[in-house]
């Protein structure tokens, strides 16, 4: 295993040939701006002051690429469609097709998430400055009411015109930037990040902290920060990995799926019962 040399700004990812640390390399690649990354020697270099929004980064790349999958992001774009029902022409307009549409819409992606677990949970961090609850009520009902007047399209008309406001207010909630994003990120972490690591941070069901940012930063971003300001000249660990020096054997890779092994409960993996397959926190990261 080749020595891994740290600077006094940047971290180093030395590529040891394996496809597990590749692929955390190009993670790394993919998560961070271009001005925080170079490839030097077959090795990473990652800007220590990336740590400082490190979090912020990793779920804003998965937003990027999969937020458009979410039940947020078609709450959000649905605005389009109520702007155009706004200024529709009675006469023209067809009541079976935008009732079709208005019901397919409010009952799988508006009234499906109000009612989850991710809404509750979220919401509870920065709550909407209306009854959620009382409010979809309200909408259901204009929704009946809508069902009963397809023939009539002045009567349609006149309903939907008053229900576009109520639903208007859920879509600009959903559209604040924080809540945006935290949303996202929660939905995506059930369907897409779980796909890669689990048990530990927020996917912990013992975890005590609500904001799925913090909770990433602590179990996965602090640590490195911690381990780069310490002494480890005493250390008699070294990481499975990189090689790094380790005071305590940690961090395993338990939590990758396909990968790791419950190493309290199926020791009978290890040679002799006896695990030393652990990383150092930059790894971990």
């Amino acid at each position: 295993m080749q020595e891994v040399i740290d600077t006094d700004q940047k971290i180093c990812f030395k590529s040891q040939g394996g496809w597990l640390e590749n692929a955390g390399i190009i993670g790394l690649i993919r998560i961070l701006d271009a001005e925080d990354v170079s490839i030097e020697n077959n090795s990473l270099y990652v800007k220590k002051k990336a740590l400082n929004y490190f979090a912020e980064k990793y779920f804003e790349f998965f937003i990027k690429i999969y937020g458009g999958q979410t039940r947020v992001a078609r709450i959000i774009d649905f605005k389009v469609k109520i702007e155009e029902w706004q200024n529709i022409d009675e006469n023209k307009a067809d009541p079976e097709i935008i009732y079709n549409q208005l019901d397919n819409w409010y009952k799988n992606c508006l009234k499906y998430y109000i009612a989850s677990g991710s809404f509750k949970k979220i919401s509870s961090l920065f709550p909407p400055d209306f009854d959620s609850t009382l409010a979809l009520k309200d909408c259901s009902k204009d929704l009946q009411k809508l069902k009963k007047l397809k023939k009539d399209n002045q009567g349609f008309n006149e309903v939907l015109q008053q229900l576009i406001p109520k639903l208007q207010q859920f879509i600009d909630y959903f559209s604040i930037p924080k809540a945006k994003k935290y949303f996202m990120a929660k939905t995506l972490s059930y369907i897409v990040i779980n796909n890669a690591w689990g048990g530990i941070s927020f996917f912990n069901p013992q975890t005590k902290t609500p904001d799925l940012y913090q909770d990433y930063e602590d179990a996965f971003v602090k640590p490195v920060v911690e381990y780069l300001k310490a002494d480890h000249q005493k250390d008699v660990y070294r990481c499975a990995t990189c090689g790094r020096p380790i005071k305590k054997q940690k961090y395993s890779y338990s939590f990758l799926n396909g990968v790791g092994y419950d190493t309290n409960r199926k020791t009978s993996n290890a040679w002799l019962f006896n695990n030393d397959q652990f990383m150092c926190p930059l790894c971990h990261l």
